[in-house]
């Protein structure tokens, strides 16, 4: 098995160059969290050494040993309650919830809390943190993404792509041509019929598909086609998180229970030797704050492998998993987020759909170039504007040749596993860095709350 420092999976074999064993964290639940430790520790310690040499404590402990025991069981089982709920206020509620009755709004986009009601905190933010994972794979001025778009879509063939989406294509630009000519009603079959060719309808699929290629950006909005999707569906960016890091996520839950029971021994001394009503809810608040503190900075710090005597060396658990995470993360991403369905559907309808609308508009024209002369320019809109209207029940056809040809999940993958460590840090640690000194002051408030309901049994 892998060695261990302090409960940190060691990463055997790891020649990456170390930096520094404290990185920088963020500042505010790094300051709370140190100097509640150091108060925890400092000021319990010298109360303790002047007082336990007092035969009363001594006799407290032997004479109900089985009750002051509960004081550290009861720190661990309540700590792994509290960091349970923790995690689950982080994902749910998926929309606003407040107390029935109270008429109350919900909050501004991006708070999940208001004056009396919650929403997890990654569904608040959906908007913001689905903008910043699309940059990240499709990247943004100044900086390349995790793919390249324009040379992902050149991989699709026009001409493979036409023969799959010519046939019912023409069966619904044949009727939609026919009904916006004038004349009789057989005159003006036989003339939709002649004019809408199979050959002229993959030439204009061809040609739509050869043109988006060489200027992906002008007909398809990534940002928008995913930030859109996740705000109708934010269960996916809860799903996408909660798969990438389930295993910190049970480390969080976990480490509340053997982090409360380590505490919980200190916080039974302590109360041996010194017992005002309202020490047990202060540790219990101290206990709450630094095992939450500490399981985070666990999670994502250091984030470059640090060697430590030359024989072991550590890392953020999430980090150590990036080879694992990067599967989960292009697979999850191709397949529920950025899916065939989503493109189209974007190139279709989406912020950058009129460009669509002009383009078809032009190969229409050309292809009925015999009777351009005799036909209108409302005619031609009319015609782009309704086969633009039907494409959606034309494109499903191509799913299946778009997704494996673009294969964006091996792409994501292999370009995920290949990133900077802090870069790949950003992939989750967000979800927790957002609000973290909301899930630290989640732990003390609870934490305190049990302590003081604890007091009247150990008066």
């Amino acid at each position: 098995a892998a060695p261990t420092v302090r409960g940190v999976a060691a990463v055997p074999g790891d020649e990456r160059t170390s930096t520094t064993l404290l990185p920088a964290l963020s500042g505010g639940t790094k300051s709370l969290g140190a100097a509640a430790a150091a108060a925890a520790v400092w000021g319990g310690a010298f109360c303790f050494a002047r007082a336990w040499s007092h035969q009363q404590a001594t006799a407290k402990l032997v004479g109900a040993l089985g009750l002051y025991l509960t004081i550290p069981l009861c720190a661990g089982l309540l700590n792994l309650a509290t960091n349970r709920l923790a995690v689950w206020m982080i994902f749910h509620p998926l929309k606003y919830w407040s107390c029935p009755g109270l008429g109350i709004k919900a909050p501004a986009e991006g708070s999940p809390f208001g004056l009396v009601g919650w929403q997890g905190i990654v569904p608040s933010k959906v908007k913001k943190m689905g903008t910043r994972i699309v940059q990240m794979v499709a990247g943004m001025p100044g900086r390349p993404g995790l793919i390249n778009v324009e040379s992902v879509f050149r991989r699709l063939d026009a001409g493979h792509m036409a023969a799959l989406l010519a046939p019912a294509l023409r069966e619904k630009v044949v009727p939609i041509v026919e009904a916006e000519l004038t004349g009789p009603q057989y005159v003006r079959e036989q003339l939709a019929d002649m004019l809408i060719t199979t050959e002229r309808i993959e030439a204009l699929v061809a040609d739509v598909i050869t043109c988006v290629q060489d200027d992906v950006d002008s007909y398809l909005d990534v940002e928008g086609a995913v930030v859109s999707s996740l705000g109708k569906d934010v269960g996916l960016l809860v799903n996408l998180f909660e798969r990438c890091g389930a295993p910190e996520l049970r480390f969080l839950v976990m480490f509340g229970l053997w982090g409360g029971l380590g505490l919980g021994v200190f916080q039974m001394l302590l109360w041996l030797v010194w017992s005002p009503a309202w020490s047990l809810p202060a540790t219990g608040a101290l206990v709450g704050l630094i095992t939450d503190w500490v399981a985070l900075r666990l999670m994502f710090t250091p984030v470059q492998p640090v060697n430590i005597l030359g024989r072991f060396k550590i890392q953020g658990l999430f980090l150590q998993r990036q080879r694992e995470v990067a599967s989960d993360f292009g697979e999850f991403f191709a397949k529920k987020i950025l899916t065939p369905e989503r493109i189209w559907d974007d190139i279709i309808r989406g912020n950058k759909s009129a460009a669509l609308t002009a383009l078809l508009e032009s190969r229409i024209r050309a292809a009925v170039s015999p009777l351009e002369g005799a036909l209108t320019d409302d005619f031609f809109a009319t015609v782009s504007n309704r086969v633009q209207r039907a494409l959606p029940e034309v494109v499903p056809s191509s799913y299946a040749y778009v997704e494996k040809t673009l294969a964006l999940e091996g792409d994501l993958t292999s370009a995920m596993r290949s990133m900077p460590s802090e870069d790949f840090e950003e992939v989750l640690h967000p979800v927790f860095q957002e609000d973290e000194w909301i899930l630290c002051l989640l732990g003390a408030v609870l934490g305190g709350l049990a302590g003081a309901a604890q007091v009247p049994f150990y008066r």
